[in-house]
């Protein structure tokens, strides 16, 4: 598995991956998902390139900001979204 979260293949924001739900480890790699901000519907699609070990998913900062458009995540530090 790739390490950057910048970009995953074609360009596309990467993510680090460990949801409850899906695909684990290799299996995951190069699958892409669609993040929804459960608060304002906001939503991105990112390429699963690296694991992590919170529970959820580690977005790139930049998807981050993209799918915080009330600003709620980075004020609280986290971001509740649903992933598909």
């Amino acid at each position: 598995m790739l390490t950057s979260l910048s970009r995953g293949a074609r360009g596309m924001a990467g993510t680090a991956f460990c949801g409850p739900a899906g695909p684990r480890g290799q299996a995951a790699c190069s699958r892409c998902l669609r993040a929804t901000n459960t608060g304002t519907g906001a939503q991105a699609t990112v390429r699963i390139v690296d694991q992590c070990s919170n529970g959820g998913l580690d977005l790139d900062v930049n998807v981050f900001n993209q799918v915080d458009t009330n600003g709620q995540g980075n004020q609280q530090g986290h971001l509740t979204v649903n992933y598909v």
